[in-house]
């Protein structure tokens, strides 16, 4: 797993939480300073109460009382204030429909806690296609890669697509199509 914390007001993106350092107290403890958060883990989606979905994180310690796993429960807790979250990982759009609510899981959770913008998954997705598409809208959207473009949010997750659709290897919707923007597209 990869927490990538890009820091506000800046366009240095600080060095990423991997593997073991990863964890969901130390993502919980830094995230709210951070102008875009990229969560490269695995996720899962509970269907019989959709605020026990969650993403799953490095354990503190392996005597630690806390399992790892940060729940969309425990994200409506937080005071995010990022431009855009991003789940790179699996079924973090779904949410089970209530009324006035919209579908309530991750990406819901995510604006609840202050996000308005997330990219977030609407099925399982595959590791070294998602690490492609997620170079690619980097690279288009103009943050933190040399040589990039500079366009809004949503045109850069188009062109993404677009780069995986023109692919030999990935051209299936099934590598492309999962990746979707909700709230604010700019």
């Amino acid at each position: 797993m990869i927490a990538g914390l890009a820091r506000k007001h800046r366009l240095r993106v600080d060095p990423p939480l991997i593997g073991s350092k990863a964890t969901k107290s130390a993502i919980k403890s830094e995230w709210g300073r951070y102008s875009t958060i990229h969560l490269a883990a695995h996720a899962f989606y509970d269907n019989l109460n959709p605020l026990y979905s969650g993403i799953v994180l490095a354990q503190d310690s392996p005597d630690s009382p806390q399992n790892g796993i940060l729940e969309a429960r425990e994200i409506l807790d937080q005071d995010l204030s990022a431009n855009l979250v991003i789940l790179s990982a699996c079924d973090t759009a779904r949410g089970a429909i209530y009324g006035g609510e919209g579908p309530v899981g991750l990406s819901w959770a995510l604006f609840v806690a202050g996000t308005p913008a997330s990219v977030v998954t609407q099925w399982r997705v595959a590791d070294q296609s998602s690490a492609t598409f997620m170079q690619s809208f980097y690279r288009r959207w103009g943050f933190g890669m040399p040589g990039a473009g500079n366009k809004s949010k949503s045109i850069a997750l188009q062109l993404a697509q677009e780069n995986l659709l023109k692919s030999t290897g990935y051209s299936h919707p099934h590598y492309w199509a999962p990746f979707v923007m909700i709230g604010d597209s700019r």
